[in-house]
Order: structure tokens, then C-alpha cells, then sequence
């Protein structure tokens, strides 16, 4: 019968746990990496959204007539 300590040795798994620590605290790629997801008509009854405040919301989508509202319609300027 094999046992655990003939498969496991700790000086390996112990230097795996610390470089792994180490790469992740010194900020290794992906590791603090932050995603933001915006609302599609596709997508948004899947999403859940969390403000700063820590509150979970989502979006309803609504398909409206461009010509009832157009007196509403913004400008929305481009970020590049």
C-alpha cells in the first residue's frame, strides 16, 4: 500500500505555495486587474451591477421611438 508521505514532499509544495504568494502580492498580471462590463441589449438581463456604495441593480431594457423623444436625446461625446 502507498502512503501520502512517498507522493508528498513539502519543500516543493511549500516553495510553490510562497512564489505563488509572492507573484500575486507583488502584483503579477491579472492579479488585481479590474473588469468593467457595460450594459448591451443582449446582455443586460444577465448582469447584475454593484455601485460604490455596495448596492446590486440591473438596467430594464425599453425600445423606444427616436422621433417621440428626440426633444430628451443628448449628446453622448466618444472617449478614445
Amino acid at each position: 500500500m502507498y502512503g501520502v508521505p512517498e507522493f508528498f514532499q513539502l519543500m516543493p509544495f511549500v516553495i510553490g505555495i510562497a512564489s505563488g504568494l509572492l507573484y500575486v502580492g507583488l502584483g503579477g498580471r491579472g492579479a488585481h486587474e479590474v473588469i468593467y462590463k457595460y450594459p448591451h441589449p443582449t446582455t443586460v438581463d444577465a448582469l447584475v451591477y454593484k455601485d460604490p456604495n455596495g448596492a446590486c441593480y440591473r438596467y430594464k431594457v425599453e425600445q423606444v421611438s427616436c422621433d417621440k423623444n428626440e426633444k430628451n436625446l443628448k449628446e453622448y461625446p466618444l472617449s478614445g
